[in-house]
């Protein structure tokens, strides 16, 4: 295969790993037909002592939630009839009842073309939040619906439907619509349809907003965040996400590698009619862009290959390819007709959010898989055998 890059996947994660870009990671590699690839390293953290990863790390998945959570509860609502593609938001958020907003809806949000900003510090409305999350107590309960509030009524930066525009806020007020159709929180939905279904456990959850809840230290570590004064292990990065106890649309999910890979490997029996955890309709529906959006909007939860300059890389399959991404160092790759599917979960924040070579490393990673899966190499030591 021309131009493919020679490098194996083993030696840019240990590269990687050894300049600090992160302190452990978890690579997962399945060719459609087995796997191929089942490999932690390094730490949990970046101190000497610290456990070494392992199968069962649970990483925290930041932006994954938007598909692997929340948009597979609006499916499971959409397949019960309990909610359609095309149900106006302010059906469910009377406060959406207003001016533009009205034309806002559930397709909108989760192709990321409702018009809402890409983020907002909605966690700084709370005025005392520095010092509750300090204090290493949980954020009160009525921050949930207040942080909902604020989102609510944030100014639309564009007509709904009429361009592309990621938005953490589309996908925090898809979590609170899911609460209110299902009468039920996300975390109990997410459990009741995807973990529970598929016999997941505790391999993919929410967590608590707090320091050192039970089971924390299977978790590798995210920042040392500077305004809740400690360095944030099994407890969600997203501040937003935070405020909202840990639950939100947009981000919380906390999951191991093996467990990303096992909700891709049954979406995608789903998606071939050989799975009735989903129905192959919805699936697919899931996996395609409503008509009359812009050419580079999101499917109904899952992003798609850019042509160019690409975090899957210049060799994974265009019109096939799904994926999603997160702030944290993490990613999921798919493709829908080899079912093939590559997840990299990392803490790349753990020494900071600023941007230290992991859009560069990602793409790197996605080729060099992506040629041994396509010329039938070996991944050398990493091979499962």
């Amino acid at each position: 295969m021309t131009g493919v890059p020679t490098a194996p996947p083993h030696d840019l994660l240990a590269e990687a790993l050894e300049r600090g870009l992160f302190s452990a990671a978890a690579l997962w590699v399945h060719d459609g037909r087995r796997l191929r690839v089942g490999q932690p390293l390094g730490r949990l953290s970046g101190e000497a002592a610290a456990p070494a990863a392992t199968a069962a790390t649970r990483f925290d998945l930041a932006s994954l939630t938007k598909g692997l959570a929340t948009a597979l509860c609006i499916a499971r609502l959409v397949a019960d009839g309990e909610l359609r593609w095309e149900t106006p938001a302010c059906a469910v958020l009377p406060a959406m009842k207003r001016d533009r907003h009205r034309e806002v809806t559930i397709d909108h949000l989760l192709t990321h073309t409702a018009g809402l900003a890409w983020w907002a510090p909605l966690f700084a409305g709370h005025p005392d939040h520095r010092r509750v999350a300090a204090s290493g107590d949980p954020p009160p309960a009525v921050w949930r619906p207040a942080t909902v509030a604020m989102a609510e009524v944030m100014d639309l930066e564009a007509r709904p439907g009429e361009r592309f525009c990621y938005s953490d806020l589309g996908y925090l007020l898809l979590g609170e619509i899911i609460e209110r159709v299902a009468t039920l929180d996300l975390a109990q939905g997410f459990t009741q349809w995807v973990t529970g279904p598929i016999d997941l456990g505790d391999q993919v959850t929410f967590r608590s907003a707090r320091p050192r809840a039970a089971g924390w230290e299977g978790c590798a570590a995210t920042e040392a965040c500077p305004w809740r004064d400690r360095t944030l292990q099994g407890e969600v990065h997203d501040e937003n996400a935070w405020t909202m106890g840990g639950v939100a649309g947009h981000a919380g999910l906390f999951g191991s590698a093996a467990a990303v890979d096992t909700i891709a490997e049954r979406l995608l029996a789903c998606y071939h009619g050989e799975d009735d955890w989903l129905s192959t309709e919805t699936v697919r529906q899931l996996f395609t862009v409503p008509d009359g959006l812009p050419p580079e909007s999101w499917c109904r939860g899952f992003d798609r290959p850019s042509l160019a300059d690409s975090q899957a890389g210049t060799l994974w399959p265009r019109a096939t390819g799904r994926g999603l991404l997160g702030f944290t160092g993490t990613s999921l790759w798919l493709d829908l007709a080899s079912r093939a599917r590559v997840t990299l979960l990392t803490n790349r924040v753990h020494g900071g959010r600023e941007e230290r070579g992991l859009k560069t490393l990602r793409p790197a990673l996605q080729d060099a898989v992506f040629a041994r899966l396509g010329d039938g190499g070996d991944f050398g030591e990493w091979e499962v055998t």
